[in-house]
């Protein structure tokens, strides 16, 4: 206890209170297992659970009814945010640090005293996304209004264009995280293929050149599409 107790003062002074924070290896919970480990001079034995989750599982099981915070995150999470995490990984969720800690063992003994409830509050509301207002009813709802409008002929060119932009913003932003940040579960991400960057361009290939030069334009968007998906 002492051992920790100096540990948290030296932790605070000028040039120590700050870290390089990382989503899943070194966050605000894992930086609590880490201290107490280092106190405790690595002789805690954590017994993690047996039961492996993937990134994103564990991501969507914490938030089940914000439907658009969990479409953020499949949006943004790279390819290994689909494997299975090593049990010590599961400690960047205040959840599963919880639990690991009711497990640990230290010296033959549990780490942790028998639990205890030090403040009941019940909440008199829970913020979350009504079902009506999902990403999959909303992106449903407008796929049958754009395929409705095409069917008749009525939608404008416009939209075309306006799809294209936004394909190419978008596709701007997942390259940045996915290749400027240090959050390194955002790396390699599959949906580049359908977000390229190089969209933004579209718009303009098709109104200043010739039709051979956007079948053209096409073709080059495609066999890099193409060569990407082989590359990852």
């Amino acid at each position: 206890r002492q051992k920790l107790y100096n540990q948290l003062w030296t932790n605070a002074l000028p040039g120590n209170d700050t870290y390089h924070y990382d989503f899943v290896k070194d966050n605000c919970a894992t930086q609590l297992q880490h201290m107490v480990d280092v106190a405790c001079s690595g002789g805690i034995r954590w017994n993690y659970p047996t039961q492996r989750y993937t990134l994103k599982q564990m991501l969507h099981e914490s938030m089940p009814h914000f439907y658009w915070t969990k479409f953020g995150y499949d949006l943004l999470l790279g390819a290994g945010s689909d494997t299975l995490m090593a049990p010590a990984m599961t400690s960047f969720l205040p959840k599963y640090l919880f639990e690991n800690f009711g497990a640990a063992q230290y010296m033959g003994q549990n780490l942790t005293g028998p639990e205890e409830m030090m403040l009941d509050v019940k909440p008199e509301w829970t913020e979350q996304d009504e079902w009506y207002f999902s990403p999959a009813l909303v992106f449903g709802l407008l796929s049958l209004l754009i395929l409705t409008l095409m069917y008749f002929e009525k939608l404008p060119k416009w939209s075309d264009y306006l799809w294209f932009i936004l394909l190419g913003l978008f596709g701007c932003f997942i390259f940045f995280m996915s290749n400027f940040t240090a959050h390194h579960v955002m790396k390699h991400n599959w949906n580049l293929l359908w977000t390229n960057p190089l969209l933004l361009m579209w718009p303009f290939i098709c109104a200043r050149q010739s039709f051979r030069w956007v079948r053209v334009y096409g073709c080059v968007i495609s066999l890099g599409i193409a060569l990407a998906l082989l590359g990852y």
